[in-house]
């Protein structure tokens, strides 16, 4: 077998590998939602509770995430058709959006685990800061804050014929990479969560 044939085997089976899994995690991503949204907010048992609020944000962030990043993902990995490199609309909003709601999901749970926190807690004054008003508050905020931090992507992203879809900004790149990656979507959730729990 030649270098070639092997090549073009590999990339074949990663191709066939990378659909499976995405409709994988597309289908059960999408039915798993659904149902968190349905069980949490029908059941009467969940109706007038924070967490079980913080958990239907943050399963409707996931969802619409997996709506609207996964197929596109699967046509530019099958098809070789990205529309974020065709319309300059579509390459500003995806990123902000994609931004925004994922930013979302990691808020929700780190309401979801000072929630908890404070609703166990030893201190009876504490406790009652755990409140269904203060949920609604908090993911208003959490909404509006993230909103308004997407506007950059609106700015500062661009398609360039040698990158693409890309931040041609440099401070904004290293806002991107640095404390949009690093620090909102990982350390800041994790440390929350990990200090709450």
């Amino acid at each position: 077998m030649s270098s070639s044939t092997l090549t073009q085997a590999i990339v074949s089976a990663t191709q066939k590998y990378t659909i499976s899994v995405y409709f994988v995690v597309l289908i059960g991503g999408v039915i798993g939602n659904l149902f968190n949204i349905a069980i949490f907010s029908s059941l009467k048992v969940f109706r007038r509770n924070q967490c079980a609020f913080y958990l239907i944000f943050g399963s409707i962030a996931d969802l619409l995430l997996l709506i609207i990043v996964l197929p596109f993902r699967v046509t530019q990995f099958v098809f070789g058709y990205d529309p974020t490199l065709l319309s300059l609309a579509w390459c500003k909003i995806r990123y902000a959006v994609v931004s925004s709601l994922s930013l979302s999901s990691f808020t929700a749970v780190c309401f979801t685990a000072i929630d908890q926190y404070l609703s166990t807690h030893y201190i009876t004054r504490i406790r009652q800061l755990s409140s269904l008003k203060l949920a609604h508050r908090l993911v208003c905020i959490a909404i509006i804050t993230w909103s308004l931090h997407s506007i950059p992507f609106f700015i500062f992203f661009e398609i360039q014929s040698t990158l693409g879809c890309d931040i041609y900004n440099l401070g904004f790149s290293r806002y991107y990479s640095f404390v949009h990656f690093c620090v909102l979507s990982g350390i800041l959730p994790i440390t929350t969560s990990g200090c709450c729990a």
